[in-house]
């Protein structure tokens, strides 16, 4: 393996200790939900209480999380990542660990969130509905998706929100896995290395 592509496993590390050490990850809400009231009369509407990790250190923490996710990060892309590893480790043991990781990665991005959202009469996934959140005005500014992000009802964006933020335990496990099989690899080849969970019957 060459000079620049070890360069990146370890970016890729020092990224992930980034995650590792924020708020989100050491101190993770049980359960993200919206409850919503909707109140009946002359002064009806409909009250929403949103119960899930606060705006500001949520998009702080996406702020490292979604190099991970962009495709065209160009050194701590995860999809790269795994590339590197499934080219470049003779350890069977440790590709078939990123080909599970990413494999459950790829689950979680493509499928539908737990919340069905049907925008402009079509479904979208869980990667869909997090560009439409990351575009709409957080990161860069989409002009088409602000404008889908900002008709939608409040309970409505409240529900993608509680639905994004509820997935990303599962995401940052995937990074974690892909990370430990990186150490186990460059930096401590003698270490014993668990089996794939599948593998444990569970």
């Amino acid at each position: 393996m060459d000079t620049t592509k070890e360069q990146k496993l370890r970016l890729y590390l020092n990224q992930l200790k980034k995650l590792h050490d924020s708020k989100i990850v050491i101190e993770p809400i049980e359960k993200i939900k919206v409850d919503t009231l909707t109140l009946f009369g002359k002064s009806g509407g409909t009250i929403c209480d949103f119960r899930g990790y606060n705006e500001t250190e949520y998009i702080a923490f996406f702020t490292t999380l979604r190099q991970f996710m962009i495709p065209t990060e160009k050194t701590v892309n995860f999809d790269k990542v795994c590339k590197i590893v499934k080219d470049e480790c003779d350890r069977t043991e440790l590709v078939d660990m990123v080909t599970h990781a990413e494999n459950a990665w790829n689950k979680l991005m493509n499928s539908p969130p737990s919340i069905g959202f049907n925008i402009d009469g079509v479904g979208n996934s869980y990667y869909e509905l997090l560009r439409l959140w990351l575009y709409s005005g957080r990161f860069h500014t989409d002009v088409d998706k602000a404008e889908k992000w900002d008709s939608m009802p409040e309970p409505m964006r409240m529900d993608a929100e509680a639905t994004l933020q509820a997935r990303i335990p599962n995401l940052v496990n995937c990074l974690t896995i892909v990370g430990r099989v990186v150490i186990w690899w460059l930096d401590e080849p003698e270490a014993e290395v668990p089996p794939l969970p599948s593998a444990q019957g569970a």
